[in-house]
């Protein structure tokens, strides 16, 4: 047998080994399972006539996937713990796309459910507040709105000093978020508070309920200042920021809070920006691989205040950089803070089963979906997003102990700086 037969012999075997070792459990091959009856074993034979085919024409592979075996072969049998092979595998495939760069990445199973999670409002049961780590005390940085947290007086600034009477110095904030949360959802939990700018412990009572943390939130500021604050760009965000923007249209003027925001999806920025801009207006243009494209807005123009203030720093990335970068460019609103992250790359979804990609995660029932860097993209002006970010057109960089919950207060040199250019005009 010639050296290439081996090889593609090698190889054939060592897919069949993936193949199964992926599909069936310990028990289901313990009970002697049926083979021809799993649909997805039944394609075997379909899969390993297109390795064969695929392996004649790249014989050199052959013997990196049998190393690829030989090194699953030797962590399963020597590793200090016992890794069962399926795990192994599933570290394998997930590792090609960490390999390629940060933000391509393969979900599997309930890691699909995760991410679908992602791009849409979270909600969970607690009382509505956002906590960290000061040293060994708890602080809290943030309360939602219309929350138990919020209606029993708690704001950024608290601290947690105990809860149900136990004592939480010293304590991680997940530990903390447990006790919290240990009694489920619709029940009580007593804390003991130290609330900003007072020496002395109260109780505070909260019922524990399901908590929304919306995409995207407004209000009105006074002079009339309309605040919205999009938090990341998800499926739900650009219907948000329509019923939004129709609320403060007849504002002063209006401040857009891009802060932190990390991105998500191009289909809502190019929604958002529609709405400022006009239907069909360039808004990037994408270079693949073999392809160039200009990607344009979605929407329809509609009425929005005259003075626009669009609010950045170094946390503000990807669809939220495309949004400040185009609200510049085509003259719609002033940019303050500092430069923003600097996320140049286009992903998509694609179901790994069919290979086609997913345009919307809640309509698709893949258990295999990866997100893979498919572009790169650069702003109407030729902006090469990675190499300079978003620069504003006046820098406000915080002071140097600037926290959390200081955002929208005086201690927040880029909100003021807003509202100080929004009074102007």
């Amino acid at each position: 047998m010639s050296n290439k037969s081996v090889r593609i012999l090698l190889f054939t075997v060592a897919v069949v080994l993936l193949f199964v070792g992926g599909f069936l459990t310990k028990k289901q091959v313990n009970q002697s399972t049926n083979l021809s009856s799993n649909n997805k074993v039944t394609n075997l034979n379909q899969d390993q006539s297109a390795v064969v085919d695929f392996v004649n024409k790249n014989p050199d592979l052959a013997d990196e996937l049998n190393d690829l075996i030989k090194v699953s072969n030797v962590v399963h049998g020597q590793y200090v713990q016992e890794v069962p092979r399926e795990d192994l595998l599933k570290m394998a495939m997930t590792g090609i796309p960490k390999t390629l760069d940060p933000n391509s990445v393969l979900y599997v199973g309930s890691g699909v459910d995760t991410l679908r999670k992602s791009l849409y409002e979270q909600n969970y049961f607690g009382i509505g507040a956002q906590i960290d780590e000061v040293g060994k005390f708890i602080l809290v940085t943030n309360v939602f709105p219309n929350s138990p947290a919020e209606k029993a007086g708690l704001q950024g600034g608290d601290f947690i000093l105990k809860v149900n009477g136990q004592n939480v110095w010293g304590l991680d904030k997940t530990e903390v978020t447990k006790l919290i949360k240990k009694g489920g959802e619709g029940s009580s939990v007593n804390l003991g508070v130290k609330q900003k700018g007072s020496q002395q412990e109260s109780n505070v009572v909260l019922t524990l309920e399901k908590i929304v943390v919306p995409s995207l939130e407004y209000s009105i500021l006074d002079k009339n200042i309309g605040y919205l604050k999009i938090s990341i760009c998800g499926e739900e965000t650009a219907d948000r920021f329509f019923k939004a923007i129709d609320k403060l249209k007849n504002a002063r003027g209006l401040m857009i809070d891009l802060r932190n925001n990390p991105g998500g999806l191009v289909s809502c920025a190019r929604s958002i920006l529609g709405y400022f801009v006009g239907l069909g207006q360039p808004i990037i243009t994408t270079k693949s691989r073999n392809d160039q494209e200009v990607v344009t807005s979605q929407s329809t123009k509609g009425s929005y205040p005259k003075n626009v203030v669009v609010l950045i720093n170094n946390g503000s990335a990807s669809a939220s950089e495309i949004i400040a970068g185009d609200l510049r460019y085509y003259k719609v609103a002033t940019l303050v803070g500092v430069r923003t992250y600097g996320k140049q790359t286009v992903q998509a979804f694609l179901d790994v089963n069919t290979g086609l990609q997913i345009f919307n995660l809640s309509d698709s029932s893949s258990d295999l979906v990866l997100r893979l860097t498919i572009a790169h993209y650069f702003l109407p002006d030729g902006t090469n997003v990675s190499e300079n970010g978003v620069v504003p057109d006046v820098e406000i960089e915080q002071p140097s102990d600037f926290k959390p919950f200081e955002y929208k207060t005086a201690r927040d040199l880029q909100f003021q700086k807003a509202i100080e250019i929004l009074s102007a005009k």
